[in-house]
């Protein structure tokens, strides 16, 4: 082993000299910039005070005239924007407060003297800023020009200008003395030789007993030697990696080691991170409804990762190893590539199963997030593909063992599977999130369904889902005791409302211009008027508003106009179409809500058993969508 390691000391000035010739790089895995502009100020005032500020550590490649930035990028990259534009850091802190009272006093104002001096140090703050970005303009800085300035927004200091200079001069020759200081401030580095390969460890070891990398960024960093073809069926993955090293520092002249958008794009070449990570982003690009939209360009979206894991049939524990068990368990590019594109064809599979709620136009119209969970969804996808694809068995210890994946010919009992898979993975999928099964991480639940061959393919009972609601909607009037705050539609209030009336309109309705809100019955503007009656010496009536018994779909154009009122206070010309169609009502249901003179336990007694008698409708139209037969 020939490795070493020596201390060196950089100029503020060389670091920035080495940053616009490339001498300083930085490899693909780091996670480019994302200093607060707080953050790069305390470094900024740490060095003007001489104060200790850690050191930045350096890989030198022998076969190449240039060092490599494994630790530190936040503070060269901050040093560089000081040398390049030291303005940006000029700030009240290099203000001095006895000057500005002199110049308060000798603008002799009858205005507020905290205001004045405030509007003053404004002013200087934005000369300073506007006129003196570079670090050159700083070495020729003329006081009086800003004397000048000063008299421009204050009048009374006009024919003053020589006296204003001599105040501000003082604390102005400072700001570029601390400049000049700055160009030759020291600034530490550990320079590393040798084995190339251990460069991942030792970030890793230098990282991760800090809280500010996060496990993605790690695995950037130690699946970094990794190197798979994409071939040009996923040739998306290879250029949202591409978008994202060219979002990384362009501004600031950073070069991300060995890339060459050109070179990059034709090699398509990436490790397994940023295979993963590319393939996260484009799933979720494709089925915002399934794994919610895409995040920022260099945010990671941990579904390629998780889905991954979960269709190589392993536990989420072990997703750190997740780079080498994808080649133990799939093989080479070739399958790998392979691999990936069953996986999205079993994404198609999952999305056409559960259509009827994720991709209802509701969810679309608002940008809802998913009514699952990230969990939940990979599990159903994770089961089609193992189903699908893999043989394995269990041992006594429930411990899977002779894993092999068959990408070439599908399992015997595959078409059985999907039959049963297509009629009742959405009856699963329903259960669950009414029950909240999947609350929490998910991740033990995860490995205990994606190798249960029936968990989404047994048979559910019709009254075994009526008994399911039963119970939930009895729980939601104990547990909603809503009055001037109500609770929006949660997930399970979601599902079934996408569900009922997925199945009311047409395919032309679903695919027009027509939106649609979810809107409360006996709405709650007028609920709450009604409430408020009761409401006296701190007992107030509260009520489960936000019941689905309480909820329906209505015409967005419809719900806007008729603003607080209900249905039947509006008097809407296509009331019938109404009823049968959005509302499952009748005008005789809501008639208490217009009687001021009812009581309390009246109006308790009305409200509850109209959202019973309205979810008993609500249920059997469910029911119907489930059951066709």
């Amino acid at each position: 082993m020939n490795n070493s390691w020596s201390m060196k000391e950089y100029t503020a000035t060389e670091i920035h000299k080495d940053q616009e010739s490339n001498k300083l790089v930085v490899p693909r895995y780091q996670r480019g910039v994302v200093w607060k502009d707080s953050q790069k100020a305390d470094l900024i005032d740490s060095i003007k005070k001489g104060l200790p500020f850690g050191s930045i550590l350096l890989y030198k490649d022998d076969n190449k005239n240039n060092y490599r930035i494994i630790d530190g990028l936040q503070r060269s990259n901050t040093i560089y924007e000081f040398i390049e534009n030291p303005s940006k850091f000029f700030n009240e802190d290099d203000i001095d407060d006895n000057s500005m009272e002199e110049l308060y006093n000798l603008a002799n104002v009858n205005s507020g003297k905290e205001f004045v001096k405030e509007k003053m140090v404004e002013v200087i703050i934005n000369w300073i800023k506007n006129d003196y970005k570079t670090m050159d303009a700083i070495k020729e800085i003329q006081y009086n020009e800003c004397a000048e300035k000063l008299s421009e927004e204050f009048p009374t200091l006009q024919g003053k200008e020589k006296e204003v200079t001599k105040i501000i001069k003082p604390m102005l020759y400072l700001y570029k003395q601390i400049c000049t200081t700055m160009v030759e401030a020291k600034i530490p580095a550990i320079v590393i030789k040798g084995d190339e390969d251990y460069l991942p460890v030792i970030f890793e070891r230098i990282n991760s007993k800090g809280s500010q990398l996060t496990k993605w960024q790690i695995y950037a960093a130690t699946w970094s030697d990794d190197k798979i073809i994409v071939d040009n069926d996923l040739k998306r993955i290879v250029d949202i990696n591409k978008e994202r090293y060219e979002s990384q520092n362009i501004e600031n002249n950073i070069e991300i080691e060995n890339f060459d958008p050109i070179t990059f794009s034709k090699k398509n070449e990436l490790s397994t991170f940023e295979l993963l990570f590319g393939f996260g982003k484009m799933i979720s690009e494709q089925y915002p409804h399934l794994f919610s939209s895409a995040k920022q360009i260099n945010e990671v979206e941990s579904i390629g990762f998780n889905l991954v894991n979960a269709c190589l049939g392993l536990k989420n524990s072990e997703i750190k190893n997740l780079n080498k068990n994808l080649v133990d368990i799939i093989g080479n590019d070739e399958d790998i590539n392979k691999f990936l594109k069953e996986v999205i064809e079993c994404i198609k599979i999952v999305d056409k199963a559960v259509a009827i709620t994720t991709k209802f136009k509701s969810n679309v119209r608002h940008n809802s997030s998913p009514i699952h969970t990230e969990m939940q969804i990979c599990s159903m996808i994770a089961s089609v593909f193992i189903n699908k694809f893999m043989d394995y068995d269990i041992n006594d210890d429930d411990q899977v063992i002779n894993k092999e994946v068959h990408l070439d010919s599908y399992n015997k009992n595959w078409r059985n599977y999907i039959n049963d898979f297509r009629n009742n993975a959405i009856k699963t999928y329903l259960v669950d999130v009414i029950q909240t099964n999947w609350r929490g991480s998910g991740d033990r639940k995860l490995n205990n369904v994606i190798l249960n061959k029936e968990y989404y393919t047994k048979d559910i009972e019709k009254q075994d889902i009526i008994n399911i609601l039963k119970i939930w909607h009895e729980n939601i009037k104990l547990e909603r005791k809503e009055y001037l705050k109500v609770q929006n539609p949660k997930e399970a209030e979601r599902i079934i409302l996408n569900i009922i009336y997925s199945n009311i309109l047409t395919a032309a309705e679903q695919i027009n211009d027509e939106c649609y809100d979810i809107e409360h019955i006996a709405t709650k503007e007028r609920m709450k008027k009604i409430m408020n009656r009761f409401n006296k010496n701190n007992i107030v009536l509260r009520l489960p508003l936000s019941s689905i018994g309480n909820l329906c779909f209505l015409p967005e154009d419809l719900n806007r106009g008729k603003k607080d009122k209900t249905i039947y206070q509006s008097k809407l010309t296509n009331i019938d179409e109404i009823e049968t169609k959005f509302s499952f009502t009748e005008e005789k249901d809501l008639i208490w809500i217009n009687n001021d003179n009812l009581s309390q336990d009246e109006i308790t007694e009305n409200y509850i058993n109209f959202i019973n008698k309205r979810f008993e409708k609500i249920c059997d139209k469910l029911i119907r969508v489930l059951y066709p037969n």
